[in-house]
């Protein structure tokens, strides 16, 4: 599985990784902030520029039923 940014819930709404985000790949949606996985490079931007680190990778094999 191919790894993929998150977005959780220590995000604080400051908007700094959607206007940073150099594909567009971070939008917002009823009141949350979600990261387009189709378009998203991984090139960590996001991450660097997060204050509350509310942004991390994330692989689907660590996701359990």
């Amino acid at each position: 599985m191919e790894p993929k940014l998150e977005i959780n819930t220590r995000c604080i709404n400051c908007d700094l990784c959607r206007v940073a985000c150099p594909e567009d790949s971070i939008l917002i949606t009823d009141q949350q902030y979600v990261i387009e996985t189709w378009s998203c490079t991984i090139c960590g931007l996001c991450i660097e520029l997060c204050p509350s680190e509310a942004i991390q990778i994330v692989s689907d094999s660590l996701i359990k039923d």
